[in-house]
């Protein structure tokens, strides 16, 4: 069972992320940001010929929030300070989102978010293309080993993962 995280949108408090659980196989993600030399160039091919919404075994929906000891920080604040924000005014690549296009998202999430109806989940599970862009492939280890190994792939010093 793969799954793949959302980020839906973002309040003064919270930021939404949809996980949807799909079956092995069913799906490619486009590319990978997080660790470009996990892209092959067969990456983004459709595995099989069906609907990706129909690879959904699960979806979930979490809230979650940034705090620093007691007090709660901004999710816009968070996402500006990690450059994941365009900034007002700024040239922009053409692959790169606008403010617009950021705040289009944002809404079209948010009526996601809302609520947790029947309607709203089969909303939540068309999200998934399973054709968009991935961080990566993570089998992260436990404990000290699993902590230097993720930390070894972020710096570049190695590619693959111990497990």
């Amino acid at each position: 069972m793969k799954y793949g995280h959302e980020f839906l949108t973002w309040d003064e408090k919270w930021i939404y992320l949809a996980t949807h659980f799909v079956q092995t196989e069913s799906t490619k993600p486009r590319s990978y940001s997080l660790y470009p030399q996990q892209n092959s160039k067969a990456q983004g091919e459709k595995c099989k010929e069906r609907d990706p919404g129909s690879s959904v075994v699960a979806s979930a929906l979490s809230k979650c929030v940034f705090k620093q000891g007691r007090k709660t920080i901004s999710p816009e604040l968070m996402l500006k300070a990690s450059g994941l924000l365009p900034e007002a005014g700024k040239e922009i690549d053409a692959e790169e989102w606008t403010l617009e296009n950021v705040e289009e998202e944002k809404l079209r999430g948010k009526k996601i978010a809302e609520t947790l109806s029947a309607e709203t989940k089969l909303d939540m599970e068309q999200t998934f293309t399973g054709e968009s862009e991935a961080l990566g492939r993570h089998t992260d280890g436990t404990g000290l080993l699993g902590i230097f190994s993720t930390l070894a792939q972020l710096s570049g010093l190695k590619k693959s993962q111990i497990l």
